[in-house]
């Protein structure tokens, strides 16, 4: 069970992870039809107020610390990593790396700092995706491009990671009956070992291929 004891607000601290239950859709061809066909709805997705993610991200940019923010827009939900460069009333920059994206602040339903603060150190036996790189970016692009699910795949993320490592396996698998073209879809990765944390594995994503078996285009 995650702590977020320290997060500063009650709706943050109530949240409660549906564990495999959130998976459900991807067996069930009616719920796969159900959610190509329902709107999304921004205020069933957020979990704090405007006024929170306001004073969160106020915090953020004075202390200059990373975080992740989800947005809802045209009925597409991503998800963009970095630090705050820039903070209007209406409006945030998120810079990361040589990567600048503005977001409207009426579309922001999350905003979570939970990957940096309970990954601080990197001193357990954990597993993580290669979070704030290029790859990563793409990975979310490619998830959200091609899965038809609701949920915003910060939720999913410790479910497959533990699905890949309990099944020795590289990769996890997109159903047809969860895919916007009705097809599997492999989503590969490669397995590395933290050089400062030797029982850390870090999943780096490489692509998505129809099979289990993934060839590089270089």
């Amino acid at each position: 069970m995650i702590d977020r004891s320290y997060l500063p607000y009650q709706s943050a601290r109530d949240f409660q992870d549906r564990g495999m239950a959130k998976w459900a859709g991807f067996f069930l061809s009616e719920h796969s039809t159900a959610l190509q066909t329902n709107q999304l709805s921004l205020e069933e997705l957020r979990l704090l107020s405007n006024q929170e993610i306001r004073h969160l991200l106020e915090q953020a940019y004075q202390q200059e610390t990373s975080l992740s923010l989800s947005t809802l827009q045209d009925n597409q939900i991503a998800v963009y990593y970095g630090q705050v460069y820039t903070l209007s009333p209406s409006e945030v920059l998120i810079k990361n790396g040589q990567h600048y994206h503005s977001l409207l602040l009426s579309t922001i339903f999350l905003l979570n700092q939970e990957i940096l603060a309970m990954k601080p150190a990197l001193n357990k036996h954990e597993l993580q995706f290669d979070y704030f790189s290029d790859n990563y970016q793409q990975f979310e692009h490619d998830f959200y491009r091609l899965a038809t699910t609701a949920t915003p795949l910060v939720f999913l993320e410790d479910d497959l990671l533990r699905s890949m490592s309990t099944g020795q396996r590289n990769y996890f698998k997109l159903h047809h009956t969860q895919s916007r073209d009705h097809r599997d879809h492999y989503f590969h990765f490669r397995v590395s070992i933290h050089p400062q944390s030797p029982l850390t594995r870090i999943y780096t994503y490489l692509g998505h291929s129809p099979t289990t078996e993934y060839k590089t285009t270089s």
